[in-house]
């Protein structure tokens, strides 16, 4: 799985985990926390410790040869530091309102859940909240914005 930002390309871990009663999915998307390295104003070294926590339930159909899946995600910033020393983040740093992940695999007539299948597709992060310490204005700038790609392996284990 990799996560591209408009800024930054990323690539957490996750599970995917549900049923499929064609043409319908219905399940949950966990990704695991990563942290990212960033550089502010184009030359300072920042680093985020990212995580992501589910804002609902994931779904999908499977329609026309392409399947595609939704799932609200809510983006957390737990830690951020320049040049290593703390100036943010927290327990209560996340995104303003969930991120709506919607993914997609077009032209899929072989998809076939018992195999592999590749799903991406854009979404855009929301401004991070006022809870991300007194420099947080600059992890939202980085963060936040349309454009962003992410991409998913499906495999069934």
């Amino acid at each position: 799985m990799f996560l591209a930002t408009s800024k930054k390309y990323l690539a957490p871990e996750g599970t995917l985990t549900g049923r499929f009663d064609s043409p319908h999915f219905t399940g949950s998307l966990t990704l695991k926390p990563m942290t990212v390295d960033l550089t502010v104003l184009g030359f300072i070294p920042a680093q985020i410790n990212l995580g992501f926590s589910a804002a609902g339930a994931a779904s999908g159909t499977y329609a026309g040869g392409t399947f595609t899946l939704n799932a609200p995600m809510n983006f957390t910033v737990s830690s951020m530091t320049i040049f290593g020393f703390p100036f943010g983040g927290g327990s209560g740093c996340r995104t303003e309102s969930p991120v709506q992940l919607s993914i997609s695999a077009p032209n899929s007539n072989v998809f076939d859940p018992a195999n592999l299948a590749y799903l991406q597709g854009g979404f855009t992060i929301a401004s991070m909240n006022n809870q991300c310490g007194f420099l947080g204005g600059i992890v939202s700038g980085q963060l936040a914005g349309p454009g962003n790609t992410l991409g998913l392996l499906l495999q069934t284990v």
